[in-house]
C-alpha cells in the first residue's frame, strides 16, 4: 500500500519543526531559533503509523528565493496539510498566499494557530476569529496550539490532541480515497495534452453536458486498474475534446460539441464510481 504523507508547512519562525519534534519524537535536525533553519523537504517515518510519512517544508517566505520556491512545490505532492501559523506574528500577505495554494490542492489541511501561549486566555477567541476571516477558513479547520509552549505559561503542549485526533479522523474517513488518488499513474498516454484538456474544461464547464464524463474519463485514464487499450481509447477521445478544429466547429455551442459527444460517449462505459466522485470534485 502506498504511503500517505502529512506535511507540516507555513512561513519562517512558524515552528514546524519543533511541532514535528514534540508531537512524534522525531529528530529533524539542528532546531535553530533563526528563520529559515530547514533548507529542504525532509521526510520521515511516523513512529507508529506505517503508512503514514511526516514532511518537513521548509519556511515560506525564506529570505532564499529558492528555498521558498521548494516549499511551495512540495505542497501538491502532500496527502494531508498542516499549516501552522505564528499567532504572535499575525496574517500577512505570506500567510494569506500559503492558504491560498493549499486550499487549491484540494487536500484535507488545518490550520494551527500556533504559540497561542503567548497570546493573553482573554485574547485567543478573539485572535481565533480575526484570523478565521483573514484566512478565509471555518471554524472546524482551525486550532490553537503550543506545540514548544514557555512552561511557566504551560506545561503541557496545547492543541496536541486536537491534530491528533483530526489526523485519525481523517486517515478514517478518508484514507481510502486518498490512498487511491496516491495510486494514479503520473502521466498519462503520450497523445493526451493535460494542459490543453484542463483549459477546455475550465473553458466549457457549465456549458457543455459532457465536461463531466470527459473529466471522469481523465481519473478513468490514470487509473492503474484501467487496462491498457482503454487508457489508450480514452486519451484518444479527450484528445478529440482538446483539438480546436473538429469535424463540427465549437462556435455552434453545444450543437457545435455532437462529434465531441459521440467520441466520449463510445468509451464512457468504462468509467467507475470512484472516477465520477472524483470528476465532481475537481468540478466543484
Amino acid at each position: 500500500m502506498d504511503q500517505l504523507r502529512l506535511g507540516f508547512v507555513g512561513t519562517v519562525d512558524c515552528g514546524k519543526s519543533s511541532a514535528i519534534n514534540n508531537l512524534f519524537g522525531i529528530d529533524v535536525g539542528d532546531i535553530s531559533p533563526l528563520p529559515g533553519s530547514t533548507k529542504k523537504v525532509k521526510i520521515f517515518a511516523h513512529p507508529t503509523e506505517e503508512n503514514l510519512q511526516i514532511a518537513d517544508l521548509p519556511g515560506l517566505g525564506d529570505i532564499n528565493a529558492t528555498v521558498t520556491g521548494i516549499a511551495k512545490a512540495a505542497i501538491s505532492d502532500l496527502d494531508l496539510i498542516v499549516n501552522i501559523l505564528n499567532a504572535d506574528g499575525g496574517v500577512g500577505d505570506l500567510e494569506i498566499e500559503n492558504i491560498k495554494l493549499i486550499k487549491e490542492t484540494k487536500k484535507p489541511f488545518l490550520v494551527c494557530l500556533n504559540k497561542i501561549d503567548l497570546i493573553t486566555e482573554e485574547e485567543r477567541d478573539q485572535l481565533k476569529e480575526v484570523t478565521m476571516e483573514q484566512l478565509g477558513v471555518e471554524d472546524k479547520e482551525i486550532i490553537l496550539t503550543a506545540f514548544d509552549p514557555d512552561q511557566a505559561e504551560s506545561p503541557e503542549m496545547i492543541g496536541a490532541d486536537l491534530l491528533n485526533l483530526w489526523v485519525v479522523n481523517i486517515l478514517k474517513d478518508e484514507g481510502k480515497r486518498l490512498i487511491y488518488l496516491k495510486g494514479l499513474h503520473k502521466e498519462a498516454p503520450s497523445e493526451f495534452e493535460e494542459e490543453g484538456f484542463w483549459k477546455k474544461v475550465k473553458k466549457l464547464v457549465g456549458k457543455i453536458p459532457l465536461i463531466p464524463d470527459a473529466v471522469a474519463l481523465y481519473y478513468c485514464m490514470l487509473d492503474v486498474n484501467t487496462p491498457i487499450t482503454s487508457k489508450i481509447a480514452i486519451a484518444g477521445a479527450l484528445a478529440y475534446l482538446v483539438w480546436t478544429p473538429d469535424a463540427i466547429p465549437d462556435v455552434l455551442g453545444p450543437v457545435g460539441y455532437a462529434d465531441d459527444a459521440a467520441a466520449i460517449a463510445a468509451v464512457s462505459g468504462f468509467i467507475q464510481n470512484e472516477h465520477r466522485k472524483l470528476a465532481k470534485e475537481a468540478l466543484s
